[in-house]
């Protein structure tokens, strides 16, 4: 298992407020004319665009299967027709459309131009849509061609064609344009929880306080994204775990951008506990021996327990102000949380190599730091005071360098995290001028496996951050060092795993790349993916961020007649409870089958778990074929990586329970479709949702806690109808999966070993002289030495 860490900190008709006309060829004089007049003149542009101020109103649009309302801003909006021509062989008229927006506002999409009325043409036609007007009005949805959804003043849209039908006259149209203002990006906060390794630890609870007072949140389930704030004004935000101590940061929010916060790292609480007693006192240490703690005889006033988790450089319970950089720090228990800042206790005079010896007042949280040297040097700390902020600071990060190494930089495969875990060091240089301790950079962890049967995993990429300091390290103030642990994500035994490689890369900070949505509604676009939202589809104000992947990441997922088209990644918080929010893509195959799938990892199990079936149209445009009511899939409904796929036949959906062995419904169960990469686990009602193409498909599950099984057969009769597939597991005993070589086998060495797979892990002990044995053909037992892979399986 290795580990690397890598550093890289024409002629047009405008739409004005009085009809415009113009001729696309340039000189001459404007002519009516026929279709047959194209042989002789050419492509002749001839549209007449007619504006009526209006009021600014809102209106009503379902796109995508999402409905929202969007405001009118024909006054603020340009519209731009170009090179109309006849289509000879459709018999109709092409025109390309651009928008410009004239105002200072920004707007987001989905960007709507509805049509209200015409003439000189029989109408619009392959419109996205009808409004819910009587009678019903064609409309353009125009994302498509608004550069990542934002249109902010003065952008200009890409083209797009439309089509109108053929009659005898000029096409003469009357329009309307819609769009929804772009959300403030704050005051808001985005970060993620992470453990101490970190990696991302979903489901932490994240206690508030702001201008508003106390609020709870939690992290997402996947990634542990959360987005935090409540207006400007100072914030504190505590972050908790069962069997975590807590983290806190505190932050200022002033502004209406999106502030990407610092990741905390929550540490594991050490279950070492120290048994103390008011006779006696007593000693505690942490394991290694570097802190000790003793407390005198009368300290307690009964029997106690007491508990020492050391803490990094980068797992503080809160960061340290600027110019200070810690050399040792530890928890017995946080009691100050509301102050949120380091008091000074003692200032003590080093010895060189040699033990410090101090005195604590009780229990709380402590660390040992040392100021930056002159010039960068913070103000002298004082006793019973706040530890003061130092006044440098780095603003320009364009001129940094880094390098990094770990050690060791391979590990042998092992299911045991601390035999995998490596520890890495950067070395940070400003090639401008000093740096003072507390700078904070951006990583981003990307991981891959490569197994022993030939297959390749992908783990979702992450981000975290980590801070530099200038101690411990060398006496040049235009470096700083920064200490961190890798591990993989995922743990495999030597049995399973070839190679695992976790890659981290050390940047400068960014701003906040992605979108927010609130509980109106919208649309996030990035790199042609969008995200819509309805109104009441998610709580509260959320940041999102998308990122594309690479497709040919997940091609060991697929089988036969699957094809990925398109792979995201998608950091969401706040989707509401039986909602689901909807994603669309650029051009996509027409008249087309796909299904949306999120990629799982869990278990040592890998596959996609079907969300959406769907449908596209004769222009490529994608529609839902889940039922709105009854038996459907879930939809995306939160963070994770997720994939489109093309398929070639309408699947159907397969439902059912899943129970253990005891005939309880059991909950995190995976169930599989044989032959098939849909994977799902077990809701807490035993639940679950796959497809399968028609015909008789079998269903298994299995129980990783106990290793039982169970497999189900179904007929998928109608893509239509659900098929219903209850499976239960059952305590059996292995079986053989595999032999190898195979039966039958020809030109075999002498020396080739014979390997024999189980289903399950067998018990070591029946592997004695009589309970398995090789034997020749003459029936008669071949000496021979047995072993067993440390799964007991192989």
């Amino acid at each position: 298992m290795s580990k690397t860490a890598t550093t890289g900190p024409e002629a047009t008709l405008r739409r004005e407020n009085e009809p415009s006309h113009v001729d696309a060829l340039g000189g001459g004089r404007l002519r009516r004319f026929q279709p047959g007049a194209l042989r002789r003149l050419g492509v002749l542009l001839l549209l007449l665009l007619c504006c009526q101020p209006l009021p600014a109103a809102e209106k009503n649009f379902t796109v995508s299967g999402v409905t929202l309302s969007l405001e009118e801003v024909s006054s603020a909006v340009g519209v731009t027709y170009q090179s109309m021509r006849f289509n000879r062989a459709a018999h109709i008229w092409n025109v390309e459309v651009v928008l410009t927006n004239q105002s200072t506002r920004a707007f987001n999409g989905p960007f709507v131009l509805s049509v209200e009325s015409y003439s000189g043409t029989t109408g619009p036609l392959q419109a996205d849509g009808l409004d819910g007007s009587a009678p019903p009005k064609a409309f353009y949805e125009l994302s498509g061609v608004v550069t990542n959804g934002v249109f902010s003043p003065g952008d200009r849209s890409g083209s797009r064609t439309l089509s109108l039908g053929f009659t005898n006259g000029a096409p003469r149209l009357v329009t309307k344009v819609y769009m929804k203002p772009a959300l403030p990006g704050g005051p808001l906060g985005l970060t993620r929880s992470l453990n101490e390794v970190g990696q991302p630890l979903p489901n932490v609870m994240v206690m508030e306080t702001g201008p508003q007072g106390p609020r709870t949140n939690f992290t997402d389930a996947t990634f542990g994204v959360v987005t935090l704030g409540q207006g400007q004004g100072e914030h504190v935000w505590k972050f908790t775990a069962p069997d975590y101590l807590p983290v806190w940061l505190k932050e200022t929010l002033d502004t209406n951008d999106v502030a990407v916060l610092p990741n905390p790292r929550l540490v594991r609480r050490d279950p070492n506990r120290f048994n103390l007693t008011p006779l006696g006192g007593g000693l505690i240490t942490n394991r290694n021996g570097t802190i000790q703690i003793n407390f005198l005889p009368g300290f307690f006033a009964q029997d106690s327990t007491a508990t020492l988790t050391p803490v990094t450089a980068q797992t503080l319970p809160a960061p340290l102000p600027r110019g200070w950089s810690p050399l040792q720090a530890f928890w017995l228990e946080l009691t100050t949380e509301t102050a949120l800042d380091w008091k000074v206790l003692q200032t003590i005079s080093g010895n060189g190599p040699n033990a410090i010896a101090t005195s604590l007042p009780g229990s709380g949280a402590y660390a040992l730091v040392v100021g930056d040297a002159a010039p960068l040097a913070p103000p002298a700390p004082l006793v019973g005071q706040v530890l003061p902020d130092g006044t440098a600071n780095l603003t320009d990060f364009s001129m940094l360098k880094a390098s990094g190494t770990v050690q060791p930089t391979s590990s042998p495969a092992s299911r045991v995290p601390e035999l995998v875990t490596g520890a890495a060091s950067v070395v940070i240089t400003n090639q401008t001028g000093n740096m003072p301790s507390g700078v904070l950079l951006r990583c981003e962890v990307a991981e891959e496996y490569r197994l022993r049967d030939g297959t390749r995993r992908v783990t979702p990429q992450y981000e975290n951050s980590i801070t530099a300091y200038q101690r411990p390290g060398d006496n040049n103030l235009t470096t700083l060092q920064a200490s961190f642990p890798m591990r993989p994500l995922r743990l495999f035994g030597a049995e399973e795993l070839d190679k695992a490689t976790v890659t981290v890369d050390v940047l400068a900070p960014v701003a906040f790349g992605g979108g927010v949505l609130d509980s109106s509604g919208g649309q996030v676009t990035s790199d042609g993916v969008r995200i819509l939202a309805g109104a009441g589809d998610v709580t509260g104000t959320q940041a999102v961020q998308i990122r594309r992947l690479a497709p040919t990441n997940f091609v060991d997922l697929l089988t036969t007649n699957v094809t990925v088209l398109q792979a995201f990644d998608l950091s969401v918080a706040g989707v509401a409870p039986d909602r689901r929010l909807v994603a669309r893509f650029g051009a996509l195959p027409a008249n087309s089958l796909f299904v949306l799938a999120k990629v799982l990892f869990e278990g040592g199990l890998y596959g996609l778990q079907p969300l959406e079936r769907l449908r596209s149209d004769a222009n490529g445009n994608l529609a839902s074929l889940e039922p709105a009511t009854g038996d459907r899939l879930s939809g995306l409904i939160g963070a994770g990586q997720y994939l489109l796929l093309q398929v070639k036949e309408l699947l159907g959906l397969v439902t059912g329970t899943a129970q253990n062995a005891a005939g309880q419904p059991g909950v995190g169960l995976p169930v599989r479709v044989t032959g098939q990469p849909w994977l799902a686990f077990s809701a807490a009602n035993g639940a679950f949702r796959l497809i399968a193409p028609t015909g008789t498909v079998a269903v298994a599950v299995t129980d990783l806690s106990t290793g039982d099984t169970g497999q189900s057969s179904v007929v998928v009769a109608d893509p239509q109808t659900a098929a219903v597939a209850n499976v239960s597991t059952a305590s059996i005993g292995p079986s053989v999966v595999a032999v190898t070589p195979a039966s039958g086998a020809k030109a075999v060495s002498r020396v080739t070993s014979i390997v024999v797979q189980f289903s399950k892990p067998i018990n070591p002990g029946s592997l004695g002289a009589s309970g398995t044995q090789l034997l020749g053909t003459n029936g008669l037992p071949v000496a021979t030495s047995l072993t067993l892979n440390l799964a007991n399986t192989i």
